[in-house]
């Protein structure tokens, strides 16, 4: 409420056994002004009968999920089949800190064959596969973020760097823009 033109919150859907979780994501998003979801397969099961209700509720609200997917293409692969009306965004192109580029480029196919699928750049260790996802997905499909808070330097040290990586790619200015604010402007339906 301090910052609402800074910071935009995404509800974190984790399941519970005595609260209903689903409620109160969905509190969040319609009645806290909340922009997006966010689930992560480390913390819950991606299988149906958990996680699914999570992703009609955001299509019916017409927000994001960002997903943490762990590595795990199969359950990227059934919720972007099994969702095409929700947007999800894919956490670090696929796996947090990935050096396997056969594994990042099964994620940008799945992202090349879903147009529900965005590509998050947070946590992505091959920076020239950045370059590869905007020629394979196109950059309006992107987006450019950092996975912290991390102490190391500082929280702006890291955010500097990761920045300056991302900016020292050779893309074109309008791609350079979709990664840093222009997607992620339009899913949020932000004001230019």
């Amino acid at each position: 409420k301090a910052f609402p033109d800074r910071l935009i919150p995404y509800a974190y859907a984790i399941p519970h056994v005595e609260v209903s979780a689903l409620k109160l994501v969905e509190q969040a998003v319609t009645e806290y002004g909340f922009r997006g979801i966010k689930i992560h397969g480390g913390e819950t099961k991606l299988v149906e009968h958990i996680i699914d209700p999570v992703f009609d509720l955001a299509a019916r609200h017409e927000v994001p999920c960002l997903v943490d997917f762990v590595g795990n293409v199969e359950h990227t692969r059934r919720i972007l089949r099994a969702f095409p009306k929700t947007t999800i965004i894919i956490a670090h192109m696929g796996k947090y800190l990935c050096t396997d580029t056969g594994l990042l480029d099964q994620f940008v196919t799945l992202a090349e064959d879903h147009e529900n699928a965005i590509l998050d750049t947070s946590g992505v260790t091959l920076s020239w596969k950045i370059s590869d996802a905007v020629a394979r997905v196109g950059s309006d499909r992107m987006g450019f973020g950092i996975d912290g808070p991390h102490p190391y330097p500082t929280l702006a040290g890291y955010a500097r760097a990761e920045i300056d990586r991302v900016s020292s790619l050779s893309l074109a200015e309008c791609d350079r823009d979709n990664l840093f604010w222009g997607t992620i402007a339009r899913l949020l339906k932000l004001d230019a």
